[in-house]
């Protein structure tokens, strides 16, 4: 016999137990059945039993009974049971004990169940009680791989599913630290990526082994595995100590860049910590990183600076520091800091940049401009008349050339964020969002105002008494109980430099105007004889902030007192600044006086208006003023919110560039409300949905959520960078079409492929969406899906995706064969108008705003509705839906044509309603409702043509076919703005809210001549 059999390699007791030796297998050999047996594997191939010291049992009470044996490497796993999920427990296990920590891996090879949550995977369990708490990676037929554990003993178990598509064959990994427990997954067992990581408080002692389940009691799941291990690595990850791939080299006057070798390690993924250890000013360290590359920042020009790399495995082994290297960064333009770059600037300039370059790589991103293999002085004359042209910030256009990328703070805290909070976003951050371009965190609001954090069961309401904290020239200061190193003068600029130490951008949210407690004060504005009482308009306040007057701009004083809080907001170190109560209404005169201030204050600040929605009108001056803006008021996590942004990112497209960018506001993913623990509503789906969306629109990205508690689907949508590109650098965004199934697309830069973004805005799914790539310009093409990261193949003349409800896919299209680009057709349409694409159970109906395609009335008084076997017999309309309006309830839409362009307000147009209006039977119709059919401007709100049917005259249970004529008028107000088509039941008979019931179907709307 040789070794590997009788010890197995070592890899089923892992170097800390070697528990069966030679000799103490020789004594087991002695006796006669254990030969026979060992024999029998070795000479026949039958099938085996487990070798020691594994066992095969039931857990939990199966259906059927399980079975487990041992072949030439494989192990056959064959188990019952209704699910290892919530407080079930009834599966197959092959397990061992084990103590310390270790990671055991293995290969699902095989399944046979097809169940879609039939499990197959690898376990680690406290006892073997089917009551025990547990951790498990596991692949399932259908919904890929997935984390799963039981906290606690008896409790109910939790899962991370991210839906990433993976098949058997899968390899999977987990990782026993203490009680932190780590599940990897890989298509390739090279690969890995990490699922999740969870801490579970288990004894020293535990069970780790293969678990099967085949999701139903009366059936039998058989998996096979190879390549199972269990190992106790206590080795640090090679190479040790760790070189580098490419050296720190000074990137700019104020930046080094560096790249380590890929580390390897029998445990799994390898993280890197890049360390400064000169000790000189803004020299910082990255904190463990997945990726081996890092950007230091913030440096001082011409300082000297050293580094080193260490590498960390799964097991928590550190490898030794690397060789150090030390680097000396570029010369700045100013080189005498006297505010003007002149010739004695020049001169240093010129005589430091041979001695700090190399033909490379550089300080001045690699300087042989004339391509003749040398750095020389034909080179410094290139270079030198660049630099000449550097002496200012240049265009606020250029301070953000692709959309912004970050954190704010409001979703998740509201008004009552914390700095230890802050800190811990930008950490996660800058260790695994970084590298994909993520770079602003954002205090958001009432930082200023302390009793705004006491009630932490709602912080995103207001305290009533102001308390608002304000230094000596009435600009608001942040508090200490929030802000603890605010203190003795320092403002945020501790917080800004430590999010600055991180190699990210600092950001803070304030509200238009003066506070109200500098006014109350006669504060002065700083460095004018005026005080605050001068300047504010106490006529002009925010209708749901408390905080503040306007500020009146034609009152000597105004700018000044603009100035001076731009101004403290530099000198803090902000990098962001989204300043609120500024576009609904619209502030142009403060706009402007904002625009002012940040041009002179010397720094380069992104400007972010806030709320929405900015009037469409206003696009040309908001785009010539602002980075960014909103485009409507606070976004959260239902469908109907995310339906809206449809038509709102297609309104604003004129108005998109680089630097400028409509903003469709917040993305409240993962764990949003992080006060009471609340995660996001929207399903995975719509969360893919919605970060497409927000990809071919190029709206900014900013994440809601409480990042160190992202799961591992949250992460996979923030960290694909094919996905990342698209909203960062593609160009020339547009509708196609954008009906119930819009399409989107892009161009890619600097070459003929094109990005395309097909949705599907209705509740049915999933839908096959017909792309006609003549639309493109494309004849013949390939397909790559950005999401799976997988290419398709090739189409010719239409490509049509299967979409789910609520559902998106982007691609990337390289063209093999053009055509001419034919235009789709422009039909005037209603999304979903007969509400009949909504699957409803017999008799049932909708929830609050979920009628798709149309906005309703918060309460949820306005519904879908079947009434196939209910109160009106729909002899007389299609399909079994309606949609019931009880007294006061109102459904609307904006109205727009199939290429995605809105309905526009013109004088003399004639618009023609037809519908099917019904009076229930029952209760429901016992009150005659009012029915009012309206149109109306979408942003002022004001009525310009209404009629008004009422229901009394028709008998309870009888349909309807009506028709009206609605008209803009001869000069009606809003010219220009979207139009939109509303109906509201205006009854009031009942005694209760759905007696007088209105039911309307079948509803069509067009333009007569």
């Amino acid at each position: 016999m040789n070794d590997s059999i009788i010890v197995c390699e070592n890899r089923w007791y892992g170097e800390s137990m070697k528990v069966y030796t030679k000799m103490e297998v020789n004594r087991v050999m002695k006796s006669f059945f254990s030969f026979m047996l060992v024999l029998t594997v070795l000479c026949q191939g039958v099938q085996a039993v487990l070798p020691e010291p594994w066992q095969g049992l039931d857990v939990g009470n199966v259906g059927s009974a399980g079975s487990s044996y041992y072949s030439d490497g494989t192990f056959t796993v064959s188990g019952s049971g209704a699910d290892i999920w919530d407080r079930a427990d009834e599966f197959q296990y092959v397990c061992q004990p084990y103590t310390g920590d270790f990671q055991i891996e293995g290969t699902v090879v095989s399944q046979t169940v097809t169940d879609g949550w039939a499990k197959a995977g690898l376990m680690i369990r406290e006892t073997l009680a089917d009551d025990s708490c547990h951790v498990m990676i596991v692949i399932t037929p259908s919904n890929g791989s997935s984390m799963q554990h039981r906290p606690e003993e008896g409790g109910v178990s939790y899962h991370i599913t991210p839906g990433n598509g993976m098949i058997v064959p899968c390899h999977l990994k987990l990782i026993r630290v203490g009680d932190e427990f780590s599940g990897y997954s890989s298509n390739d067992g090279e690969n890995w990526v990490l699922i999740s990581s969870v801490t579970v408080s288990m004894a020293a002692e535990v069970y780790a082994g293969l678990c099967v389940t085949a999701h139903n009691d009366g059936q039998i799941s058989t998996a096979e595995y190879v390549n199972v291990s269990i190992v106790n690595d206590s080795n640090p990850p090679e190479p040790d100590p760790a070189g580098w791939s490419v050296m720190p080299y000074a990137s700019s006057s104020n930046s080094v860049e560096m790249t380590a070798i890929a580390g390897t390690d029998i445990s799994g993924p390898v993280e890197y910590y890049f360390e400064e250890t000169s000790g000189n000013s803004g020299g910082n360290s990255s904190g463990w990183i997945s990726e081996p590359v890092y950007k230091d920042l913030g440096l001082q020009a011409m300082e000297t600076y050293t580094y080193v790399v260490r590498m960390r495995d799964t097991m928590g082994n550190v490898g030794n520091d690397s060789i150090p290297v030390s680097v000396t960064t570029g010369p700045i333009p100013d080189s005498d800091d006297d505010n003007d770059i002149d010739l004695a600037d020049y001169a240093f300039f010129s005589s430091n940049w041979q001695k700090t370059d190399s033909s490379k790589v550089s300080w001045g991103g690699g300087s042989d401009f004339d391509l003749n293999g040398v750095v020389d002085i034909p080179d410094l004359e290139i270079l030198c008349s660049a630099w000449l042209g550097t002496g200012d910030l240049g265009h606020f256009y250029d301070w953000a050339v692709t959309p912004p990328m970050g954190w704010n703070s409001w979703d998740c805290f509201g008004c009552s964020v914390t700095e230890s909070e802050v800190k811990a976003n930008a950490d996660y951050m800058a260790a695994h969002l970084k590298q994909y371009g993520w770079e602003y965190i954002v205090v958001d609001i009432q930082w200023y105002e302390p009793k705004s954090d006491l009630n932490s069961a709602d912080p995103y309401s207001y305290p009533s008494v102001l308390d608002t904290n304000i230094d000596e020239y009435g600009r608001v200061w942040p508090v200490a109980n929030k802000h603890p190193s605010s203190v003795d003068g320092n403002g945020f600029m501790p917080l800004a430099d430590y999010v600055h130490s991180l190699g990210l951008k600092f950001g803070v949210h304030m509200m238009r105007g003066i506070p109200k407690a500098a006014y109350e004060s006669y504060t002065p504005v700083k460095g004018t004889i005026y005080s605050a009482r001068d300047i504010a308009d106490i006529s002009s306040t925010c209708s749901w902030n408390p905080d503040m007057y306007g500020v009146d701009m034609s009152k000597p004083g105004a700018q000044e007192y603009y100035n001076s809080v731009i101004d403290q907001a530099a000198g803090w170190g902000v990098d962001y600044i989204k300043i609120d109560d500024l576009s609904r209404p619209y502030h142009q005169d403060e706009i402007e006086a904002i625009r002012k201030a940040i041009d002179q204050c010397g720094r380069a600040i992104v400007f972010s208006t806030s709320p929405g929605a900015t009037p469409l009108t206003s696009g040309e001056h908001v785009s010539q003023n602002a980075n960014l803006w909103r485009i409507s008021d606070d976004f959260w996590d239902s469908w109907g919110y995310l339906d809206d942004q449809f038509q709102r990112l297609y309104d604003w497209s004129v108005w998109r560039g680089n630097g400028h960018y409509p903003d469709a506001d917040m993305l409240p993913l993962g764990n949003v409300r992080a006060r009471s623990n609340g995660w996001t509503n929207f399903t995975e789906t719509e969360q893919k949905t919605m970060m497409t969306l927000w990809a071919i629109a190029r709206s900014p990205l900013m994440m809601g959520g409480h990042m160190p508690n992202n799961d591992a689907y949250t992460q996979s949508l923030l960290t694909n960078a094919e996905v990342l590109e698209v909203n960062q650098h593609s160009e020339n965004n547009r509708a196609i079409v954008n009906s119930s199934y819009p399409i989107w697309a892009a161009d890619v830069p600097e070459c003929d492929d094109i990005y395309l973004a097909v949705f599907n805005r209705t509740s049915t799914g999933p839908t096959n969406v017909q792309v006609i790539l003549s639309h493109l310009g494309v004849k013949r093409c390939m397909v790559r899906d950005l999401w799976l990261h997988t290419d398709l193949g090739e189409y010719s003349e239409t490509f049509s995706p299967d979409i789910e409800a609520h559902g998106a896919g982007l691609y990337r299209i390289t063209i093999l064969e053009k055509t001419p680009v034919t235009e789709p057709v422009k039909d005037l349409y209603l999304i979903n108008p007969d509400f009949d694409t909504q699957v409803i159970g017999d008799g049932g109906w909708t929830g609050a705003g979920d009628i798709s395609g149309w906005n309703d009335d918060t309460g949820g008084w306005a519904h879908a509705q079947n009434l196939s076997s209910s109160a009106i017999v729909p002899e007389s309309q299609n399909g079994d839906n309606t949609c019931g309006l009880n007294q006061g309830a109102w459904i609307g839409q904006n109205l727009s044509y199939t290429d995605g362009s809105s309905v526009v307000i013109e004088p003399e147009k004639v618009y023609q309603v037809s519908l099917w209006v019904g009076r229930r039977l029952g209760t429901e119709g016992t009150a005659a409702g009012i029915l009012t059919i309206y149109l109306e401007d979408t942003i002022t709100r004001e009525i310009l043509d209404e009629y008004v049917y009422d229901l009394e005259i028709q008998s309870q249970g009888e349909w309807v076919s009506k028709e009206f004529e609605l008209t803009t008028g001869t000069a009606p107000g809003g010219t220009g703005n979207p139009l939109r088509l509303g109906m509201k039941n205006t009854g009031t008979r009942g005694g209760e809210f759905w007696y007088g019931q209105v039911v309307i179907d079948d509803i069509d709307f067009s333009e007569t001549e």
